[in-house]
């Protein structure tokens, strides 16, 4: 990270700071735009950590708007004495964090983009979840392959629409209980002087609701219904567009993934058989190498045996002659006895 980079970064530190100390002071300032400051840390997280982009685009939005409705609430904590809205606002506060809780909870389904496109636009209320959105009259005389994906997509998100609806219910009660309960410490005298405790109370409080429903019987099966039925709606979106390729001659993604592992395979394959090959080649160069040097001592060998036969003949001429001279005397040695 450059100077720059830090520079800017330590001004939305700093601009924050200031404008908070300002609110506990009771000074009357307006509500912070901090809008350049944010894109300029959007440009800096994606040039830094392009993985992590998506992730400090979502937490400065949130601080921003957290900021935004927790300065409303704290002046009217701050008001001498207790505005008759209190109520309204802690709520109107909560149903804030709720929408954020939810946009989030969509982006890690992951799912495909105009059925993420669809809620989205809907907002997380279980009364405007109509039925299936994309079967349409004109297709309906299509081809058997495509009505029977139509039959399995609308059965599909008919299951996440009640599982989504049930969750929403499961997620709103404990944004309820997460209210009241903050409520209730606010009239008991808990005293909130900055955004940071007023954070601290409310993930105090949302956290114990939250772990209250989280290992109860109908939380777990509501998400697991809810999740199971994310990954069906992605399979299907999947095989679809993996038919669409191939109707149009294309490699659907599957197959393409598929060929780079058998071409990761077969590179691995003759990466081995050359290593193999090679391992061979010394061997045999050294097999080469053993039986020359053996054929040269031999011919060594060969070679002394033939400058010593003169000799050996000589030698072996040389004791023929006595042989012959001594058997005559031996024979008339015999005869005179």
């Amino acid at each position: 990270m450059d100077n720059k980079q830090q520079e800017i970064l330590q001004d939305w530190l700093e601009v924050q700071k200031q404008h908070w100390q300002n609110l506990l002071n009771g000074e009357d300032v307006p509500a912070s735009d901090w809008s350049d400051l944010t894109n300029t840390c959007h440009q800096i997280a994606e040039q830094l950590l392009p993985q992590s982009a998506t992730l400090v685009r979502s937490m400065t939005d949130q601080a921003k708007e957290f900021s935004r409705y927790g300065e409303h609430l704290l002046k009217a904590l701050s008001a001498p004495d207790s505005p008759p809205d209190l109520e309204e606002i802690v709520f109107e506060f909560g149903s804030h964090v709720q929408d954020q809780t939810n946009s989030i909870f969509f982006k890690q389904l992951e799912l495909p983009d105009h059925l993420s496109t669809f809620l989205s636009s809907l907002g997380a209320d279980t009364l405007s979840l109509p039925g299936f959105p994309f079967i349409q009259e004109g297709i309906k005389n299509n081809q058997a392959h495509l009505k029977k994906g139509l039959q399995q997509a609308e059965q599909g998100f008919k299951e996440f629409r009640n599982a989504l609806s049930e969750y929403i219910e499961i997620q709103k009660d404990i944004n309820r209980d997460s209210c009241h309960q903050l409520l209730t410490a606010l009239k008991e005298g808990d005293k909130v002087e900055s955004l940071s405790e007023l954070h601290s109370l409310w993930a105090h409080h949302y956290e114990r609701c939250y772990h209250q429903h989280l290992h109860t019987p109908a939380y777990q099966a509501t998400y697991g219904r809810l999740s199971n039925a994310s990954l069906m709606l992605k399979k299907l979106n999947r095989q679809h567009w993996e038919r669409e390729y191939l109707d149009l001659g294309l490699v659907p993604l599957k197959e393409y993934t598929q060929l780079l592992e058998r071409h990761h395979d077969l590179r691995k394959t003759v990466k081995k058989n050359t290593q193999q090959i090679e391992q061979l080649k010394q061997q045999l160069r050294q097999e080469t190498d053993n039986n020359t040097e053996k054929l040269q001592q031999l011919e060594h060998q060969i070679q002394s045996l033939m400058k010593d036969l003169p000799s050996a003949q000589t030698a072996v001429k040389s004791n023929s002659k006595e042989k012959k001279k001594k058997a005559p005397a031996v024979a008339n040695k015999y005869k005179s006895k």
